[in-house]
């Protein structure tokens, strides 16, 4: 199935717009993925989503513009204003510094010890105390971030008037019902890092199938290795070869074709 911007092949995992004609995910259905919705689900959807929550199903939330967390769910979770910055992005070759960096990640996601991950135009995670939920799990971002309310223009800089916080700041949670049950849920504050344009970065991928392994409670699930180099580097005199042999052999190998099969219909 096709799990947002993100292609994976696993039984049991289904994405919120599967389930729009639905009356029922099915007994099956091992983790329910909210891929950034940004506009309110019918009522039916959020009925659904929210007895799929009751009777202990996983959930996947990745924020959208619509809304902040899992209805009928009290998280303890609020979402900071703007979206984070991060001067550590620069570290890593991101010219924009709305790339928030995550290099430390809880035993639980089981990451390799130098990994590293790009959450861009991520939002910042607020929590407080909840009755029902406890946290297992957080990623955050540097010290040298914060969440920026104003447009990324000029010089920046962090303003506390606007509730703008200092990392480290939240990004994931992973939270876990409290009581007897194994209920498990995270919350991301983005969906950006898993699109085609960005789960090569870093260790994007492996973040992403290590989450749906820890919500799955399966350990078998999925690749997590991309190509170990996405962008294709040409000396300018290669650049060049190509273009002429693009713009002017090519063209001339056509027009002799033609110029051939013509001379050779009016032969026969």
């Amino acid at each position: 199935m096709s799990v947002g911007p993100l292609e994976l092949s696993v039984e049991g995992i289904w994405g919120a717009w599967s389930i729009l004609a639905r009356a029922t995910l099915g007994t099956a259905t091992a983790v329910l993925l909210i891929a950034a919705p940004d506009a309110t689900y019918p009522p039916h959807v959020s009925d659904l989503i929210a007895r799929f929550a009751a009777e202990g199903g996983s959930l996947l939330w990745l924020l959208g513009e619509a809304s902040a967390t899992p209805p009928g769910l009290d998280l303890g979770v609020e979402v900071l204003p703007g979206h984070i910055v991060d001067a550590a992005a620069a570290r890593y070759g991101l010219d924009r510094p709305d790339n928030a960096i995550v290099t430390d990640y809880p035993e639980l996601l089981a990451m390799p010890a130098d990994a590293y991950s790009v959450l861009p135009q991520a939002r910042g995670l607020r929590t407080r105390p909840s009755a029902d939920w406890r946290i297992v799990g957080r990623l955050q971002s540097s010290p040298r971030s914060w969440n920026e309310t104003g447009e990324l223009r000029g010089r920046i800089a962090r303003n506390p008037e606007l509730d703008e916080r200092a990392g480290p700041l939240d990004i994931v949670l992973a939270l876990q019902k409290t009581g007897a049950g194994r209920q498990r849920l995270v919350l991301v504050g983005g969906s950006q890092f898993v699109a085609n344009d960005h789960v090569g970065q870093g260790d994007n991928l492996a973040l992403a199938v290590g989450l749906l392994r820890w919500l799955s409670d399966d350990a078998q699930l999925g690749p997590t290795r991309v190509a170990d180099d996405l962008d294709i580097d040409w000396s300018p005199r290669l650049a060049a070869v190509l273009a002429m042999g693009l713009m002017g052999v090519l063209p001339a190998l056509y027009l002799a074709t033609g110029l051939w099969l013509r001379y050779r219909r009016r032969r026969a």
